[in-house]
């Protein structure tokens, strides 16, 4: 009796799968199936097989229908309502670093939030309610806390950037840094790159 592998491998080589051309991805995958529906192993080796020979691209996959991700009711409202959306989301952030710290409410942060201006406290250039970011100017790490008076808003570089310095370290950096001739981008990219110096653990 014929394996799976022989009698596909035959197919492909035949006159007849010329006929069909190699560009044929769903024929590929219609033969595969039908031919291996009884042989897990099978059909792995003849997906490399088939490969290798250039029958099929190498991101072709079997397709699966997927369910439409659906969003809660309470979720579109608060999505409608970015400051109110964003202060969700940064204060679960909040209790999940530090559970122990007290947190602003959500409609104390939601007003701080509105209060800012969208634009990076460190590099100064402008942001966007998708874009943001909370950064403590006293680190977590270094005894800081949640109050509104330790937040700044900053780009995600920069946070990253910054790690656990200070905010009065990091505008020292920066400050020095802008004599240089690449203005410290280096320098940057290797605090962003670091993970455990400068970086949040």
């Amino acid at each position: 009796m014929m394996t799976p592998l022989v009698a596909v491998t035959a197919l492909l080589t035949s006159a007849a799968w010329a006929d069909i051309g190699k560009d044929n991805t769903a024929a590929a995958i219609k033969a595969i199936r039908f031919i291996t529906s009884s042989s897990k192993r099978a059909s792995f080796d003849l997906l490399i097989y088939m490969r290798m020979r250039g029958f099929v691209h190498r991101r072709a996959k079997y397709r699966v229908a997927r369910r439409p991700r659906t969003r809660s009711a309470q979720t579109l409202r608060a999505r409608e309502n970015l400051y109110r959306y964003k202060a969700s989301n940064f204060r679960s952030a909040m209790r999940r670093r530090a559970p122990d710290l007290d947190r602003p409410s959500l409609d104390d942060l939601e007003a701080w939030l509105r209060a800012q201006p969208l634009r990076c406290a460190y590099t100064h250039r402008p942001l966007t309610l998708d874009t943001i970011t909370i950064d403590h100017r006293m680190p977590l790490d270094r005894g800081g806390d949640h109050t509104l008076g330790n937040l700044v808003l900053a780009s995600s570089q920069a946070n990253a950037a910054k790690g656990t310095m200070s905010a009065d370290e990091f505008h020292a950096l920066l400050d020095l840094m802008a004599l240089w001739p690449d203005r410290g981008a280096s320098v940057l990219r290797r605090l962003r790159a670091s993970g455990s110096v400068f970086t949040r653990r």
